[in-house]
């Protein structure tokens, strides 16, 4: 994924988290996602600096 597509996946899964009645196992697997999207994002961004 390039940066643009992190951002938007990062943008994506931070408003599926703000969903008021979530299953207690999708926001986990949604946090997690999110985790490992950004820590992707980091890189990418460090590598490009």
């Amino acid at each position: 994924m390039n940066i643009d597509e992190l951002r938007l996946k990062i943008e994506e899964l931070c408003i599926a988290l703000n969903t008021s009645n979530l299953d207690p196992r999708i926001r986990t697997m949604l946090e997690d996602e999110l985790e490992q999207t950004c820590i992707n994002y980091y890189k990418l961004r460090r590598g490009r600096s």
